[in-house]
């Protein structure tokens, strides 16, 4: 693995992940939130909270894309492959708090839109920043044009393959 790609990737995904946020949060979805007033906290309070909101943004760009790169999953197709994955995965965890919380519909829709934005743009972004450039092939012999599989999901060679 190499670390100054790693680390690159992070920076960029890091900070178009949170432009996202922001543009997503505080300027298309505010109505959303603004429905939702009377569930949420104050304001001021979501406002001194929001450091520690971005931490677990951070936090959860550095893991994700930690698994997206060991996994393989390089360039722009198999980053968006990846970041639909956990795109899905957060319709899931959104669906779960939609399950039991009295939310406004509209809240819950731009919660999902804003974490399936997150996924794809994680997926795509780093794995277009730490594909190295002399190289499309990732780990797993995946070319950026390819379509890779999960290692278990292999095909298996055949009697006449081993010939």
């Amino acid at each position: 693995m190499n670390w100054r790609r790693y680390f690159l990737a992070f920076a960029v995904t890091s900070v178009l992940t949170l432009v996202a946020d922001v543009v997503l949060n505080a300027i298309i979805f505010r109505d959303a939130f603004a429905k939702a007033a009377p569930w949420l906290l104050p304001a001021e309070e979501m406002n001194r909270r929001v450091p520690l909101g971005w931490t677990g943004l951070l936090i959860v760009v550095a893991a994700f894309g930690f698994l997206l790169v060991r996994g393989g999953w390089l360039g722009i197709r198999s980053g968006l492959q990846f970041g639909s994955v956990l795109a899905f995965a957060s319709l899931a965890g959104v669906a779960g708090f939609a399950s039991m919380v009295p939310w406004p519909k509209e809240l819950i829709l731009a919660l999902a839109v804003q974490q399936c934005v997150n996924g794809l743009l994680l997926g795509a972004t780093f794995g277009v920043v730490y594909r190295p450039a002399s190289s499309l092939v990732g780990r797993h012999g995946f070319s950026s044009g390819e379509t890779p599989s999960l290692p278990c999901a292999r095909r298996q060679p055949t009697a006449a393959s081993r010939r």
